[in-house]
């Protein structure tokens, strides 16, 4: 709810990420409210984990470092849990 509130109104608020998605819980939770959000991580055992636990979601395997998104892809980007690791 709170990044749902933070954002405009679904589909209004564009393409976004979950950078750091883990299992993708947040991702899964902001495509319910009709968000069309991508779910980020480098971790490929997480994210297989989260396939298999949540069903199927957009999600990619990469370094937040090196996006693999062009430049005016994404309208919002968010991250949980992720700068204290």
């Amino acid at each position: 709810g709170f990044m749902a509130n933070a954002l405009p109104a679904a589909p209004a608020a564009g393409t976004g990420l979950d950078l750091g998605c883990g299992l993708g819980l947040q991702t899964m939770e902001m495509r319910k409210r009709g968000y069309d959000v991508i779910g980020l991580d480098p971790s490929v055992g997480l994210l297989a984990a989260g396939q298999q636990r949540l069903g199927p979601s957009p999600v990619l395997a990469a370094s937040a470092l090196q996006l693999p998104f062009a430049d005016g892809t994404l309208d919002f980007v968010y991250t949980i849990g992720v700068l204290h690791h």
